[in-house]
């Protein structure tokens, strides 16, 4: 997925230039199409690695034994999502 994701970045890349300092609107488009082509392709990859994640996440917390993971998985996520706030200066 990542070597997607690096060529995506790539191709705008290319089109961006393209569309900045080229006067040959074929060329342009033919960057354009390309590079939307690859990002449709992208989206739907980590789309599928997103499914992926989500449902081992899914499976592990449905395990019998780990029924403490349920409690060790919510306290990681409150403190992964806690919001810093300043402090003492």
């Amino acid at each position: 997925m990542a070597n997607i994701i690096k060529e995506k970045h790539h191709l705008f890349k290319i089109y961006d230039k393209s569309k900045k300092s080229d006067s040959d609107r074929a060329r342009v488009e033919e960057n354009k199409r390309k590079y939307k082509n690859i990002k449709r392709v992208a989206k739907k990859a980590v789309h599928k690695a997103q499914e992926v994640k989500r449902r081992k996440f899914g499976e592990k917390l449905d395990e019998e034994d780990g029924k403490g993971n349920i409690f060790r998985i919510a306290t990681q996520i409150m403190r992964k999502n806690r919001n810093v706030v300043g402090g003492d200066v």
